[in-house]
C-alpha cells in the first residue's frame, strides 16, 4: 500500500502542474489509488467526484501517470462508499444533498462565468463606442 501512495503522490505532483489550482483542489486532492493485476483504480471523495474524473480528467491522468511511471495501464475510477462526503447545510426532504466537493465546483463555475460576463459586458462596450 506504501508504493501505491508514493506512486500515486508522484502522480499527483504532476497533476498539480497540468491543471488549475481549483480544479486540483477539488477532484484530485484526498484521492487515494489502488492497483491490482495492472489496473489503477483512483478512489475518489464521492461518486460524483468518481465520474467527474472519468469524464473530464481521465486523459489528462493517464498521461501524468506515464510520465511518472512509463506504463500505460488500465485506469478505472471508484470510490468508497463509506467514505462519501459529509453533506452541508440542511438536508430536509426538499432540499438537495450538498457536498464540500460539489460546493467547491459550483463556486468555480460562478467563477468562470462572472469572468465571462465580463468579457461579454466588455465587447459590448466596445459595439457601443464604435
Amino acid at each position: 500500500m506504501m508504493a501505491n501512495e508514493h506512486v500515486w503522490r508522484e502522480v499527483l505532483a504532476v497533476l498539480e502542474l497540468k491543471i488549475s489550482k481549483p480544479a486540483f483542489q477539488t477532484w484530485l486532492e484526498g484521492t487515494r489509488l489502488e492497483i491490482t493485476n495492472h489496473v489503477w483504480t483512483i478512489k475518489a471523495a464521492n461518486a460524483f467526484a468518481a465520474e467527474w474524473l472519468e469524464t473530464r480528467y481521465e486523459k489528462v491522468i493517464a498521461n501524468a501517470i506515464k510520465s511518472v511511471h512509463g506504463d500505460n495501464p488500465n485506469i478505472e475510477f471508484s470510490y468508497d462508499e463509506r467514505k462519501e462526503e459529509t453533506p452541508v447545510g440542511a438536508t430536509g426532504p426538499d432540499e438537495r444533498r450538498v457536498t464540500v466537493g460539489r460546493l467547491r465546483f459550483m463556486e468555480e463555475e460562478i467563477t468562470d462565468m462572472k469572468k465571462q460576463i465580463h468579457r461579454l459586458e466588455k465587447e459590448l462596450a466596445a459595439i457601443k463606442n464604435d
